[in-house]
């Protein structure tokens, strides 16, 4: 009696096993053929209507725009600093690769009663030919459109930054744009690759 208890317990056990395993496999099967592959251009598309990236003709008024220099500007060519820096206490944004590839990137500012202070890091870019190199750019977007050169973006180990100060108060320009540019003596902003609000 006590052997044959034990048998139906491990047939019954059997069978729960077997049902929930072909339940996974069945769901995970159906997940897969519902799944596939994420669609980048529709969001670029949805992310331009809503106004989180550039269109094209925003783009095109950007690149026509004559540069904006504040006063005692600088683009800061040591960033070691900022590698490890605590970011809590400025704004950020999220920074999208608007040509549908695989890099990214945060934008950083702090402003001061003495400044203001621009600090971008990204990542998963590929390392330009020795005749191009990424630049990046604050824009105040709108009617009134304004665009600052913040210089260009420094190599460090497997990250670009880009940092930038002045004395002005810039808190208008809360747009980040990363371009890559050519050694063509070309001010207007190139191709751009990355973009965000910063908030």
């Amino acid at each position: 009696m006590k052997y044959s208890l034990r048998i139906v317990t491990l047939a019954m056990s059997f069978a729960v096993i077997l049902l929930v395993g072909f339940g996974c496999y069945k769901a995970s099967n159906e997940l897969a053929q519902n799944s596939g592959e994420i669609d980048k251009a529709s969001i670029l598309s949805e992310a331009k209507k809503s106004g989180l990236i550039m269109d094209d003709q925003e783009i095109q008024r950007m690149a026509a725009t004559a540069l904006t220099h504040p006063k005692n500007e600088k683009t800061l060519e040591d960033v070691s600093a900022y590698k490890a820096l605590d970011w809590s206490s400025w704004q950020s944004g999220a920074l999208a690769d608007v040509t549908g590839g695989g890099s990214f990137g945060l934008a950083h500012i702090h402003k001061t009663s003495g400044g203001f202070t621009i600090a971008a890091q990204m990542g998963g870019l590929p390392f330009p030919d020795e005749h191009s190199y990424y630049e990046g750019w604050l824009v105040r977007r709108g009617d009134n459109l304004s665009v600052i050169s913040t210089g260009k973006a420094l190599l460090v180990e497997d990250r670009f930054y880009n940092v930038y100060t002045t004395e002005e108060n810039l808190e208008e320009y809360d747009f980040y744009v990363l371009t890559l540019e050519s050694d063509d003596l070309n001010p207007s902003p190139a191709k751009h690759l990355l973009e965000g609000v910063i908030e």
